[in-house]
């Protein structure tokens, strides 16, 4: 059979257009479904491997509370620390507390898990909390993108002790951006030892940006690295 100019031309096309991906489509982006929260969401003593994922979703506190998310296992202590929350990976969205709630998440008896927060935002005093409760918080990856407008400190890091089996340690904690808040930007008090810190513009904080009073040394030292602290009330000691 002859093939013509025209139809060599076709087959041409016809095998360009198979081998060429069609240009991408417009996505449809949905806006995250607002979800008003009249108690806290508690998540206690988690299976290993447990991974919750509400990052599509805008949580607001309409009804005063103690925190919005609480992250514990209160049953997890130095001599039985089986309990722990471990392994685990929890993904949020905005967590607006409306002014309304007192603390935006508070992280207890957890180790070695991923947790992930879009932005708190608006509570009454201090935003985010890390504390080792009954046991520790250690050797968590968390990531937060903003954290603004809360009453207290917006992100406060403490133990009621400085002993090795209670404290936070070993964190690596990465924020966007620190502002507006009415204590510190990120306040790091007793037994805290060897986290990372890696923050964005820490900025417009009533108090310091950020704060370390933990008092550790040799290994058991905070490492900070603050991209921008300016216009906070009492400068920056981290």
């Amino acid at each position: 059979m002859t093939r013509t100019a025209s139809t060599f031309a076709i087959t041409l096309m016809a095998f360009f257009c198979a081998i060429v991906p069609a240009w991408p489509q417009v996505q449809t982006v949905n806006a995250p479904q607002l979800v008003n929260l009249t108690q806290p969401l508690i998540y206690d003593t988690l299976p290993q491997g447990t991974v919750i994922d509400l990052s599509g979703y805008y949580l607001k506190a309409t009804v005063p509370m103690s925190a919005m998310v609480i992250i514990r296992s209160p049953a997890a202590t130095p001599s039985n620390p089986g309990p722990q929350n471990m392994f685990v990976t929890l993904r949020f969205g905005i967590i607006d507390g409306n002014g309304m709630a007192t603390s935006i998440v508070r992280i207890t008896e957890t180790t070695d898990s991923t947790i992930e927060i879009a932005a708190a935002v608006n509570s009454a005093s201090n935003c985010v909390i890390l504390d080792g409760g009954n046991f520790m918080t250690a050797n968590n990856h968390i990531r937060i993108g903003a954290i603004a407008n809360c009453g207290g400190n917006g992100l406060l890091v403490q133990t009621a002790t400085n002993s090795g089996s209670y404290n936070v340690q070993g964190n690596h904690i990465e924020v966007g951006q620190v502002i507006n808040n009415g204590g510190s930007g990120i306040a790091v008090i007793t037994g805290a030892w060897a986290n990372t810190f890696i923050v964005g513009p820490v900025e417009h904080n009533v108090y310091f940006g950020c704060y370390d009073g933990s008092g550790g040394s040799g290994g058991y030292v905070n490492h900070w690295i603050v991209n921008g602290a300016n216009s906070n009330g009492l400068g920056q000691v981290c």
